[in-house]
């Protein structure tokens, strides 16, 4: 994974030399942003425990990391989304990114092995319900296709030039 300094200044790079209308030389630079894959963490493929305290711990940073990762490639700003953390009935752990468009969630529960990843549109930060759920596989996500794709598809969900 690149560090986040590099990773923050090639984005940066990417749109500003890319949406300027400059020549089609710098198409390369926004080609080699979009092959950047994400690392799935451990913490995502490992069976959830909700009695322990450091797996939890584990699997709320790695969350956050992700969407984190996610919203700096989409384009939002700080004030653009919120992102929540609760705890389901059942012991399911969901972390969320609520943005006025998009909703991404995050959820890891005790009967399932990996972590399921989804997205779906909505109207405001006050619809939780929004549309229909959009299952992201994980393994997609790990090549740098899959990734490019979910990025652009995000993008395009959340309102976002693609």
């Amino acid at each position: 994974m690149i560090a986040s300094s590099t990773h923050r200044t090639l984005v940066w790079f990417a749109q500003t030399f890319t949406h300027r209308g400059t020549s089609s030389r710098w198409g390369w630079l926004s080609r080699a942003f979009l092959i950047l894959s994400m690392k799935i963490p451990k913490s995502f493929i490992q069976p959830h425990q909700p009695g322990n305290a450091a797996a939890c711990a584990t699997l709320k940073r790695d969350a956050s990391r992700v969407i984190r990762r996610l919203t700096s490639d989409i384009g939002l700003r700080q004030r653009d989304f919120t992102v929540r953390e609760r705890r389901h009935r059942r012991q399911m752990d969901l972390y969320a990114l609520h943005a006025d468009a998009l909703y991404v969630q995050i959820a890891h529960a005790p009967q399932q092995k990996a972590v399921s990843l989804s997205f779906r549109t909505c109207r405001g930060r006050d619809d939780h319900t929004g549309g229909r759920d959009n299952a992201v596989c994980l393994q997609s996500i790990a090549s740098p296709e899959g990734y490019a794709s979910l990025v652009a598809t995000l993008r395009v969900v959340a309102g976002r030039r693609s």
